[in-house]
């Protein structure tokens, strides 16, 4: 299959994509990765060049304060092969996804939310006696407006943007999501990965995606995500902070063994790593674990100390 991936990254966030492209070889998947760097990372970008068929490019941001999510889009655009698709730089692999990697449909392949996990995603947005699970009334009605095409919604549910393929002949849909991109968030104001000011596009590029999912009149055919069926197979994604490489999220910590086996691949392949953060020790292993599982717990705490008031 004629496919390449391109996702952003910069020297801080070094190690998500370091553990993505080398969980994507021990799977033994050499699909060429053209990783996006918001900043000069020499000593990265010498390492991951152990992994092979990797390029890494300035992404220029002296015109563009905005977070780099918002130029998915344009990365995308850059890529040549028959099939594009991207992975954001806190996922890994988990197995072998390659043999789910062509759409079902030939065309396009994203993660769509449940109605239950879209009624907690838009949680604060609904209003008094509104359904739960689709989409909130007044998120779709802002839009509507914005995207000015369909009158009604073509999906009910958000979008996952973290990882996805499309064909290429589809590049007029990314061209449509990044001049979107830049229309509701002007690349003159600086916005973060979540921007709570906008209630409509709080997760940002998701929500404009998502939008013109629902509303655009020319959109690829949605196929199953299949990235996600398999349980030996399938892209785990680190959400949220911290990050692994950070401090061990207790929901995240059932892949500590995980990254612990791409690290010792890594190894045997005599692929020269940065030095290990704190978190990846594996003598330190008791001590995150512990930390991990303290905090979790005190969270649990506070949140049954606030229920009671």
């Amino acid at each position: 299959m004629d496919l390449s991936f391109s996702t952003i990254s910069e020297a801080k966030l070094g190690w998500g994509v370091t553990l993505l492209i080398a969980s994507l070889r021990r799977a033994g998947l050499q699909n060429r990765v053209e990783i996006f760097s918001t900043d000069e990372a020499p000593e990265l970008e010498r390492s991951l060049a152990q992994f092979g068929n990797v390029k890494m490019h300035l992404l220029d941001t002296s015109k563009d304060p905005r977070n780099p999510c918002l130029r998915k889009p344009e990365t995308l655009l850059a890529l040549e092969t028959e099939y594009i698709g991207w992975f954001d730089n806190d996922c890994m692999i988990i197995g072998d996804i390659g043999k789910y990697y062509m759409p079902l449909n030939g065309e396009f392949q994203i993660r769509m939310r449940g109605l239950e996990e879209n009624a907690w995603v838009f949680e604060r947005y609904y209003e008094p006696g509104e359904k739960r699970g689709p989409t909130p009334q007044k998120i779709l009605k802002d839009w509507q407006a914005d995207v000015g095409e369909r009158t009604e919604p073509r999906v009910l549910t958000k979008c996952l943007a973290n990882s996805f393929i499309l064909h290429r002949k589809h590049r007029a849909f990314l061209e449509h999501w990044q001049r979107q991109n830049d229309k509701i968030f002007p690349k003159e104001r600086s916005v973060g990965v979540v921007d709570r000011n906008r209630p409509a596009y709080f997760m940002t590029d998701e929500s404009v995606l998502s939008s013109i999912l629902a509303f655009a009149n020319e959109i690829p055919p949605i196929s199953e995500y299949r990235f996600d069926k398999d349980p030996k197979n399938y892209v785990a994604h680190f959400a949220l902070r911290p990050k692994p490489w950070e401090r061990w999220q207790w929901r995240l910590w059932k892949y500590y063994d995980e990254v612990q086996s791409v690290l010792r691949w890594c190894e045997e392949q005599k692929i020269v790593l940065p030095p290990l953060p704190p978190s990846f020790q594996r003598r330190k292993k008791l001590l995150y674990g512990l930390m991990s599982f303290s905090e979790n717990k005190a969270r649990f705490v506070a949140r049954k100390v606030r229920g009671r008031k």
